[in-house]
């Protein structure tokens, strides 16, 4: 729209007497129209389409299929509008013989390219976010962008560590090259249950997965622990593929608390956002308890006197517990769905 109002001053101060055909207010609808339709089909095609089948491909994968899918919503988007200007101009029916043949002529004049330009500028512009996006995580480009944590603050953050079990002696077994794939495709698997659990994954720390979440998102619908009950659900429905690869299917544990941290930007070449606090370390050693403990899910009691609701949970006080380097004992509990 932007473009044509651009135009359309430009041919006024050249040609009056041309800009004086154009319908100004018909064609400020269309292009809105057009905006509109763009943003209807490409939106949904760019954010879930794209973003789900290219993430665990190379990104020249993403390119090719964005591409395609790109010349197929611009041509269906310019065709639509090409018919309804055109037979608004001729004032025929819109699939009368004249109006197609304009309309097919319209769709392959060379003054397309000015328009295809703009709108390869506009998808590539947005993929390219979209994949800075999933490196830093999402919404963490924004952070830096506006330099939220340049100057280091303290926030309140409930913090996941959750660990393959067996990691060395699955490793043995099948090879380190066939581990990497194995390990990669458990990530993948259990990335989308993080994310529709509000979490952030901050780390991947060997086998280990860091996820974090603010207290808020941590509580809400508790997100903090129902993230790791359908993580166990997505493991158990792809067991089979997981079996076939590799002759098992992972098993892991997690350990969860929460506490003040202070987060900032570190590093000048690869910056990044880092969260440092004794909250870390506690975490990382409730997760290690697990084994001992024979649980697969462990949390501090700090986490339970959040939830507002344990409906459906069953939870099971494991009272205080020496945890390695710490002075003080820590009380924790496991924690499951009632029924499991």
């Amino acid at each position: 729209m932007l473009l044509f109002i651009y135009e359309y001053y430009a041919l006024l101060i050249r040609a009056p007497e041309t800009a004086e055909e154009i319908d100004f207010m018909f064609n400020i609808y269309i292009n809105l129209s057009a905006g509109f339709l763009a943003g209807l089909l490409g939106g949904p095609f760019l954010v879930f389409s794209v973003s789900q089948h290219t993430r665990t491909r190379p990104y020249y994968y993403g390119l090719l299929y964005t591409a395609i899918g790109f010349f197929v919503i611009y041509f269906i988007i310019s065709g639509t509008m090409s018919l309804i200007i055109i037979s608004n101009n001729l004032n025929r029916p819109i699939f009368s013989k004249e109006v197609l043949i304009d309309t097919k002529n319209n769709l392959l004049g060379v003054w397309q390219i000015k328009n295809i330009i703009i709108w390869t500028l506009m998808i590539s512009v947005t993929q390219f976010v979209m994949q800075i996006n999933d490196k830093f995580g999402p919404g963490n480009l924004w952070k830096l962008v506006r330099g939220k944590y340049y100057r280091p603050a303290e926030e309140k953050r409930v913090f996941m560590f959750l660990d393959l079990k067996s990691a060395t002696t699955i490793a043995e077994e099948i090879g380190h090259k066939k581990y990497y794939n194995f390990l990669n495709d458990f990530f993948t698997t259990i990335t989308n249950p993080i994310l529709n659990h509000m979490g952030e994954i901050y780390q991947y720390v060997g086998d280990e997965i860091v996820v974090s979440w603010t207290i808020n998102k941590a509580i809400r619908n508790n997100n903090c622990l129902h993230c790791f009950f359908n993580i166990q659900k997505s493991i158990h429905k792809e067991s089979s593929r997981f079996v076939a690869k590799y002759g098992i299917t992972p098993n892991f544990k997690a350990g969860i608390h929460f506490g003040s941290v202070t987060v900032g930007e570190i590093g000048i070449i690869k910056r990044d956002i880092v969260y440092s606090g004794d909250v870390l370390n506690t975490t990382s050693r409730i997760q290690e308890s697990c084994n001992e403990l024979e649980a697969d899910l462990l949390v501090s009691e700090d986490i339970i006197s959040l939830l507002k609701n344990v409906e459906g949970l069953r939870i099971d006080y494991k009272g205080d517990v020496s945890l390695k380097g710490k002075l003080k004992k820590v009380k924790i509990a496991s924690v499951s769905e009632i029924g499991d």
